[in-house]
């Protein structure tokens, strides 16, 4: 059989634009994909102008014909083809116009134009990925496109949908448009689920919650419909970007053997965030600052440990006012333990994986979640909420006490997130010997993007020889 081609399409790429774990997704995958034989490539908006243009190619919206302008560049040494033209691309943002929905449905629809009428390399699978690139799916069935989709959803509760009145930009017909409306409104995201070979998310028990009325946003009979479809596959973290042994922006490298220096690099955490070091354990956040993260309540659960100096709390992040203001204001209480940084700091991430002891992600939902693994890499243990990829990727002592590491929680609630904390704190005091062994089974664990890639490789094959 010849190498199997791949080419994966999203909004943004990191070293080009990145705006969450999307991001991470388009940029580390393809490389994990070549480096098991796979010919995989990457199609995304021009968000910047950058390479050499090999054509251009004609994007019907409604009645206007719009020119898109193809560039073609690298990134993490996997070929990148950008789409740019019609005043949608490049732009400041990502995201966050009133016209995206349009924006994305021209980069949708100029990807189906690409693989038309360029013959020099033809995948056998297009990958698409989230809200941004599910019409795409539509696209290729209504022009019989000889090529399989696979359709990964990455966050369900952005959806990109939009009232009727914007039908007439789409041109596609009428069967095809009736399986996009969703409670009256085009649905993107329901147009990837439904219209592409195959569904995924980026965590097995997520594939199974978004199913239910909790976490389905309005989409999970639609996801019931097609479980025969819907499979579930972890992502990935980094390990050239993610490891102790040589992080250029830590303190203090070292690893499972040298794991005792990580207690240098909380000293010196300590000192840069201004709290007082000592021997109470440091727990990190490092998170957007929104409500599905749920910051908002362990903050309020953490105060009573603050209040008591039982433990310290470093926070690294943005987002919603009202969380910043808490943050804030937990921080002006109690600042000779609460440091935070209200902002993105790649440098000082990588300084609280390793200087923290605890790492918490109490996530209302979290569809894969990356910062528990990196913090695990780190030998921070997590405290996590038991929902989507935190449960897939953190065992709890309660249901493998020997291959341990971390903690869960069932609900997001303040009662809850204090027992785990109690639990993880008991822990860290008075048994330092199995600490280190919950440390230990984190770090060993294979959080790479290769072991995700191999599981990639075989749904790709599945849809093939189907």
């Amino acid at each position: 059989m010849s190498r199997l081609k791949v080419l994966l399409a999203s909004s943004e790429v990191y070293g080009f634009a990145k705006v969450g774990g999307l991001g991470d997704v388009a940029y580390a995958l393809p490389k994990a994909l070549r480096s098991i034989g796979v010919d995989a490539r990457i199609i995304a908006p021009m968000h910047r102008k950058k390479g050499r243009k090999v054509g251009t190619i004609n994007v019907k919206l409604g009645k206007r014909d719009v020119q898109a302008e193809i560039y073609l560049s690298r990134v993490n040494s996997v070929p990148l083809y950008l789409v740019g033209g019609g005043g949608y691309f490049p732009r400041d943002r990502v995201y966050g116009y009133e016209d995206d929905f349009e924006r994305y449905l021209f980069f949708s629809k100029a990807i189906v134009e690409f693989l038309r009428r360029y013959n020099f390399w033809k995948p056998n699978i297009l990958h698409l990925n989230d809200w941004h690139t599910g019409l795409t799916a539509a696209y290729v069935k209504s022009e019989g496109l000889p090529i399989k989709t696979l359709f990964t959803i990455h966050n369900l509760g952005y959806q990109g949908d939009v009232d009727t009145s914007k039908l007439n930009l789409l041109n596609l017909k009428e069967d095809i448009t009736d399986l996009i409306i969703h409670n009256n409104r085009i649905n993107p995201m329901k147009a990837g689920i439904v219209l592409s070979d195959a569904v995924n998310t980026v965590s097995v028990k997520y594939s199974k919650e978004i199913q239910t009325s909790e976490f389905g946003f309005g989409l999970d009979s639609v996801l019931r419909e097609i479980k025969d479809k819907l499979y579930g596959i972890i992502n990935g973290i980094d390990y050239s970007v993610w490891n102790p042994i040589r992080d250029p922006y830590i303190y203090r490298k070292y690893s499972t053997k040298t794991l005792e220096r990580k207690e240098e690099n909380k000293k010196m955490l300590s000192s840069e965030m201004k709290i007082k070091p000592s021997d109470r354990p440091l727990i990190g956040i490092v998170s957007r600052l929104t409500h599905q993260k749920g910051i908002d309540v362990f903050l309020e659960a953490i105060e009573e440990f603050l209040e008591d100096r039982t433990v310290s709390l470093v926070l690294l992040g943005t987002g919603e006012g009202y969380i910043e203001n808490k943050a804030k204001a937990i921080c002006d209480e109690f600042s000779d333990v609460v440091g935070i940084s209200i902002k993105y700091d790649e440098v000082l991430a990588h300084k609280i994986y390793a200087g923290s002891d605890m790492f918490a992600v109490p996530s209302r939902y979290e569809p894969c979640g990356l910062t528990q693994m990196i913090a695990m890499r780190y030998g921070s243990v997590p405290i996590v909420r038991n929902t989507g990829g935190l449960s897939d990727t953190v065992i709890d002592p309660n249901e493998n006490k020997n291959c341990a590491r971390g903690f869960k929680f069932e609900s997001l609630d303040v009662e809850a997130i204090k027992k785990a904390l109690s639990r993880a704190i008991d822990v860290y005091e008075n048994d330092r010997e199995y600490w280190k062994i919950l440390q230990l089974n984190g770090m060993r664990a294979d959080f790479s993007w290769r072991g995700s890639a191999r599981k990639y490789l075989a749904l790709y094959k599945r849809l093939l020889s189907s």
